[in-house]
């Protein structure tokens, strides 16, 4: 063999040109032993080396690859494995198998177009030479791949999931869950961040704000170094130089209930930064437009992101920004970090832009509470579908431990959202009632915040409020009054017995009733159902002492006028109804040339489609007592109930001669021992409330009984959902009947019929649970005695001579018999 200038011997089996080889040749082991041969591939061209023992250098052999061409021999009957060059665009192919001839196959292959491996059988009695072109190939990402650790993490996630899927729903759920458990995420994986928006921090100038670190005690470095090594893993910080640095401290978690272990929150003081930050506004959605949006809704799943703020990366520049430091170096945020004023505004920004296109029958979000709703099995499943598809189409991820599904009620933004209404938040009712009362102006004033939240909830909250309001203001001496106190009580049971608002039905018309009094106006709008007119908001506000000074006339058009606006996203661009007890108003509004000072304030309202009707004063009652509550009525408040008297009963008490003081019911007040009590209970002697009123319930009315005359009855048809009475929701509207009627304690037999569906166990639990003010007492039931050993056992215990049991001895009232009755079935 001839190579350059060298020859070199060695005995060769020369073959025909046909022979099926790749190349001109093989060398085979012999020759390799002769030689010392080696490859050498660590140059840019590839080596053969010889090293013949007559020659002290080296022979170098280059190797040319002949992989480009298009054609290869493939011998008959044979298994073999050749390279080949594939024209694609892609980079990772996947070879199917195919038979390219007859009796010639490709295997299963997954490889770089550039360096491709095949494994070819040729089955055939002869050889084969085969175009390459003919091998049909497809790029890997038409393929879902999948990781070894993906179906473990699979599992995990639907685990954590599986918590909360409500029975009902459980297959459905997990079906489309496991679909999507790569937009959920796991503590232990690193944050991923958006694939559509990068936060800039912009300051008003470019000095540096550099903070001295605080001293933090020895035992907490540790736990300093740990999450900060574990946001470095993260890659939710990295090393920086920076001009920049603000103070670091560690906070307590709060703890899990059964847990001792104390946990830390690693926090970065940025109060300083803050002040040079320029606001990067954009408007959170109101609140009240979101829940008003709910009215088709029937069942709720609320979804939440991991680590919401630090699934935004920060451009480039911004970061030395949010520089800190500890023992070990200087670091700087790789994503939008907690503390700086701009993140909420700017997570709202990103969530708004990430799920564009979602309508209001589909999903709401607020900061990182996504709420998605369905009027139907069916349509949740979808508005989930397409919640989820934009959550992997932007690399959003969900907190699978904080997602609940299909539930019946939820609570979002702080209200209690049902398929029925809206009540405040009742895990606020502990905290409501331990309120402390307030002893200085800022005190006050949070209390009047936290209430105002609620105001929607409360009839004739401004009337009340403007006592406590009062103390707010600059330049005022703070005194705690006993006005205010009695408003403080007010305002704190009317946080703890809401009234359930309506969803606003927009394809109804609506009708606001409106009243005024001397200090306050008071308005509530309402929908009809089924002839009843149901509230969907109260409001009410206190008049300026300018307004108080008006007429009647002026009043009650500013009623109207204020609650028209007030009530403006509701009723603008329908027509609806303004019902008001004042009658000269309907012909201010019917008057083709008014002539008077009220013209100004008729003619603002000119852009509005609607009716003026007259509503008797007795007919007013909501919205009349939204602003004529006196404060004398307040000083005779109990903590049980408030009653409130309307002009039409004003006239009505005086002249019945009811104004006397001496003929006024008291009610009785609730000792600290009687609220420790059980609300609903069974009594052991039914002669115990024997004077208390009857609660009964037939066919969906329930009715007060008192001796032998109804007070009052009233319908909870619409509480029975799929044929199941809303127990939770019966109590509710219970309490509120029997205040409304002076009624603090009531009796009920357990054999009525509301018992067929409910066990008397589930109607004490839930009675128990919500309930506040209201008792009710289950009569003890009556022993119907049927045969004759049963009552001779029953003489022989409580009757003197056993012998005795004729008809006139049974009828006596013996001692222990009250409860027990003779009988034949």
């Amino acid at each position: 063999m001839r190579t350059g200038n060298y020859i070199v011997p060695h005995n060769f089996h020369v073959v025909d040109d046909n022979f099926p080889i790749p190349g001109d040749g093989i060398v085979g082991i012999d020759f390799i032993k002769t030689f010392n041969c080696q490859l050498d591939f660590t140059t840019e061209s590839d080596f053969f080396i010889l090293r013949p023992n007559n020659i002290k250098q080296a022979i170098q052999i280059p190797i040319f690859h002949n992989i480009d061409n298009t054609e290869i021999t493939i011998p008959s009957r044979c298994e073999v494995i050749r390279q080949i060059t594939v024209s694609s665009v892609d980079n990772q192919i996947l070879i199917p198998n195919q038979e390219i001839e007859d009796g010639v196959f490709v295997g299963n292959s997954i490889s770089d177009s550039k360096n491709t491996y095949i494994r070819i059988l040729n089955t055939t009695n002869s050889n084969k030479i085969l175009n390459v072109n003919k091998i049909n190939f497809e790029p890997l990402t038409n393929y879902k791949i999948a990781d070894l650790n993906d179906s473990i993490r699979a599992e995990s996630i639907l685990s954590r999931l599986k918590k909360n899927f409500p029975s009902a729903h459980k297959k459905m759920l997990t079906e489309l869950c496991s679909q999507y458990t790569d937009i959920f995420g796991l503590e232990t994986e690193p944050i991923t961040t958006n694939k559509f928006y990068k936060q800039k921090i912009r300051l008003r100038d470019d000095e540096p704000s550099y903070i001295k670190n605080y001293r933090t005690p020895h035992s907490q470095q540790a736990e300093i170094s740990r999450q900060v090594t574990k946001l470095i893993e993260d890659k939710i910080v990295e090393p920086a130089v920076s001009e920049y640095n603000s103070p670091l401290l560690l906070v307590p978690k709060k703890s899990l209930p059964d847990s001792k272990e104390k946990k830390w929150r690693l926090v970065i003081d940025y109060r300083q930064i803050n002040k040079k930050l320029l606001a990067d506004k954009f408007p959170l959605p109101r609140i009240d437009d979101i829940l008003d949006q709910l009215g088709r809704a029937k069942y709720f799943s609320c979804l939440d992101l991991m680590s919401g703020f630090h699934q935004i990366e920060l451009e480039e520049d911004s970061r030395n920004i949010t520089s800190f430091s500890t023992s070990s170096g200087s670091y700087r945020f790789t994503r939008l970090p907690y503390g700086l004023k701009i993140a909420p505004n700017s997570f709202q920004r990103m969530m708004t832009m990430a799920f564009t296109g979602l309508e209001p029958s589909q999903a709401f979000l607020y900061m990182d509470d996504l709420i998605v709703i369905g009027c139907s099995e069916k349509h949740m499943t979808k508005n989930l579908t397409n919640v989820f598809e934009l959550c992997r189409k932007n690399n959003l991820k969900l907190h699978p431990d904080k997602c609940s599904f299909f539930m019946s009620e939820v609570t979002f933004l702080g209200h209690k959202c049902t398929d029925k209404g809206i009540l405040p938040d009742d895990t606020k009712y502990d905290a409501i009632q331990r309120y402390p009362v307030p002893t200085d102006a800022d005190s006050a004033r949070r209390f009047v915040a936290f209430c105002n939240y609620y105001r929607r909830f409360i009839q004739n909250f401004a009337d009340y409020s403007r006592h406590i309001t009062r103390l707010c203001k600059k330049n005022v001496k703070f005194e705690w009054t006993a006005d205010c106190q009695h408003a403080f009580e007010h305002l704190k049971k009317q946080l703890m017995n809401p009234t359930l608002l309506k969803y606003p039905d927009f394809s109804k018309e609506f009708c606001i009733i409106t009243d005024a009094s001397k200090e306050a106006c008071g308005a509530v709008l309402t929908q009809n159902y089924n002839g009843i007119h149901l509230p969907v908001a109260y409001a009410s506000r206190s008049f300026t002492k300018g307004e108080s000074n008006k007429s009647t006339t002026e009043q009650e058009l500013s009623a109207i006028h204020w609650a028209i606006n007030h009530f403006k996203p509701y009723i603008y661009g329908r027509h609806f109804t303004v019902k008001t007890d004042h009658r000269p108003l309907t012909y201010l509004f019917s008057m083709v040339n008014p002539s008077s000072k009220l013209t100004r304030m008729r003619l603002d309202l000119e852009e509005y489609e609607f009716t003026v009707e007259y509503l008797k004063g007795k007919d007013n009652y909501v919205a009349d007592a939204l602003s004529r509550i006196t404060i004398d009525q307040l000083k005779n408040i109990s903590k049980q109930v408030l009653k409130v008297t309307t002009r039409n009963q004003s006239r009505q008490e005086s002249c019945a001669g009811k104004g006397n003081k001496n003929d006024k019911v008291e009610l009785p007040k609730q000792t600290t021992q009687e609220a420790s009590k059980p609300k609903v209970y069974g009594v052991i002697n039914n002669d115990e409330v024997r004077k208390v009123v009857t609660l009964h319930v037939n066919n969906m009315i329930c009715f007060f009984k008192h001796e032998k005359k109804i007070t009052a009855r009233y319908n909870v048809e619409d509480l029975y959902i799929n044929g199941t009475l809303d127990l939770g929701q019966f109590f509710h509207r219970l309490e509120k009947q029997a205040g409304m009627h002076n009624i603090n304690q009531l009796k009920m037999a357990p054999w009525e019929n509301i018992f067929d569906n409910i066990s008397i166990d589930t109607f004490k639990k839930m009675g128990n649970k919500t309930l506040k003010l209201l008792r009710v007492a289950l009569l003890n039931p009556v022993t119907l005695v049927n045969t004759k050993k049963e009552k001779e056992a029953i003489l022989s215990t409580h009757h003197d001579d056993p012998t005795q049991e004729d008809t006139q001895a049974l009828q006596k009232p013996w001692p222990g018999l009250k409860d027990i009755t003779f009988g034949k079935v």
